[in-house]
């Protein structure tokens, strides 16, 4: 992969490093100030059209795979698909837990590593279009 061209790279964000998971969910370092960045302020896709995550959320009683939701906040320029249960993380990083035929642990992390090429097509057509003017 190739570096991004610093003169495309206009503006400048705040980044919390991902130092990796703990029994309490991911964990950040601090933040690290003045990091060269392009920020488009448009929606892209959060969930994809098959809603892949939502076909392997276990079920139950489907309690949990109707607390999915995708929020989108344009002024922090962030995106999320989460599911809102006391038990959501316990189900999603319990790797030995007995699910029905198609229904899964990771059932957000499955798919979002095996869309990984879409993702980055993406993103990569948005840096097009930003190179376009």
């Amino acid at each position: 992969m190739s570096a991004v061209p610093g003169w495309l790279l206009r503006h400048r964000i705040t980044v919390e490093p991902y130092l990796g998971d703990s029994a309490y969910g991911p964990r950040y370092g601090p933040p690290v100030e003045n990091v060269p960045a392009l920020v488009a302020l448009e929606i892209r896709t959060v969930r994809d059209r098959e809603g892949r995550e939502r076909k392997r959320v276990p079920i139950e009683e489907a309690t949990l795979e109707r607390s999915g939701v995708a929020t989108v906040d344009e002024g922090e320029l962030t995106a999320a698909v989460s599911y809102d249960t006391p038990y959501a993380v316990r189900q999603h990083e319990e790797l030995t837990y007995r699910h029905d035929a198609g229904r899964t642990a990771k059932y957000l992390e499955g798919p979002l590593t095996e869309q990984a090429a879409a993702v980055a097509a993406i993103i990569a057509a948005q840096l097009r279009r930003s190179l376009r003017g």
